[in-house]
């Protein structure tokens, strides 16, 4: 059985009351990786910059919450976004119905992942693949379903290659991340 890991909550990093009259319901039938897109080195605590995310959602993107389930910062903590009940969003065009939304936090075009977030997001999927029942062959990189880079060209081959695959189904089959 994976233990679901620590997810540090919405209170820690100031989230504001989300608007659920203008989201979407939906069930997990999908785990998708991206990257936030922005050099981040950890000069901005991660809880202001999640907060600047959820502040930029609702004044320029007119979204009712910030657009990803989950964010992972460089350390490989893990912090509550969007209500796992409801879609997220994107930037791109793709439906996100269905998607479980892990963000990394960096732009993997130019900076590498850190262990720690990789090991943080292979928990992550573990523990939503098995309380989703998803199949971690259906862990995807945003790439996948929309034109973008995203996940990046250093996060990217970790997906395509099979590595985070083989690694969610490696703990699913010992009960442990």
């Amino acid at each position: 059985m994976i233990e679901k890991p620590v997810i540090l909550p919405r209170e820690k990093w100031g989230g504001q009351q989300a608007d659920f009259s203008r989201m979407k319901p939906h069930d997990i039938r999908f785990v998708t990786l991206h990257h936030s897109g922005v050099a981040y080195y950890g000069e901005i605590p991660a809880a202001k910059r999640i907060k600047k995310l959820q502040e930029f959602s609702f004044n320029e993107k007119n979204w009712p919450d910030i657009p990803y389930h989950f964010k992972i910062d460089l350390e490989g903590n893990i912090w509550e976004g969007r209500d796992l009940r409801f879609a997220g969003e994107t930037n791109t065009r793709y439906d996100p119905t269905g998607h479980a939304l892990i963000c990394v936090m960096g732009n993997f075009e130019e900076q590498e992942l850190t262990t720690e977030q990789l090991e943080s997001t292979i928990r992550l999927c573990s523990w939503l693949c098995q309380g989703n029942g998803v199949s971690p062959d259906l862990i995807r990189g945003h790439k996948d379903y929309a034109q973008t880079l995203c996940p990046g060209k250093n996060f990217y081959p970790l997906i395509a290659d099979g590595t985070i695959t083989r690694r969610v189904k490696e703990a699913l089959e010992q009960g442990c991340v």
